[in-house]
């Protein structure tokens, strides 16, 4: 394995994470309402669902390797389709998007990273987006391959996750100084 899969899947989990949905918009308004250390714990959760997501994706692909190298060429084929797809429904669904109300109900939040992992683990596209990707990169070859995708998948994944909650922070800093508001 060259270290360009370890990129591609470090590329992947900045782009499922960058992608501006119901996860997204908690983390920003976590951050924004409730501060920056709440934003944080949603954040991490988000990440780590997308963690397990990748673990799931990548150790099927190791199970069921001589299976995916018979089919390869089709299995690419209907990955990278799904994959358009699912880009094209997600950029669809945030131009409908609207923000969220302020996150008024405490009780919610006390537990910023189990509620925000369990939303994420619960949406079936992660699923489908992440068993997209296990065909798409060359079958892991070993348990330590493996953990180094998954390692990487989650990085990228918390580090936009991370710039969201830092953006919903600041985003609530430039919002209580109204000539910011204005300008």
């Amino acid at each position: 394995m060259g270290t360009s899969v370890a990129v591609k899947a470090f590329v992947f989990g900045v782009t499922i994470a960058a992608t501006i949905g119901p996860i997204a918009l908690l983390i920003i308004n976590v951050s924004a309402v409730d501060g920056l250390a709440r934003g944080i714990r949603a954040s991490l959760g988000a990440a780590v669902a997308d963690l397990a997501f990748a673990t799931t994706a990548f150790a099927g692909g190791y199970a069921i390797t001589s299976v995916l190298e018979a089919y390869r060429v089709e299995l690419r084929v209907i990955a990278s389709g799904i994959l358009v797809i699912l880009g094209l429904w997600m950029a669809a669904q945030a131009w409908r998007l609207r923000s969220p109300g302020g996150s008024s109900n405490k009780r919610w939040l006390r537990a910023p990273f189990l509620q925000t992992f369990a939303l994420t683990i619960v949406n079936p596209l992660g699923v489908i987006a992440f068993m997209s990707l296990a065909v798409q990169v060359p079958v892991v070859s070993s348990l330590a391959v493996m953990a180094l995708l998954c390692g990487c998948v989650f990085a990228g994944s918390l580090l936009v996750q991370l710039g969201l909650a830092v953006g919903g922070s600041l985003l609530a800093r430039l919002t209580q100084r109204g000539g910011w508001l204005r300008a």
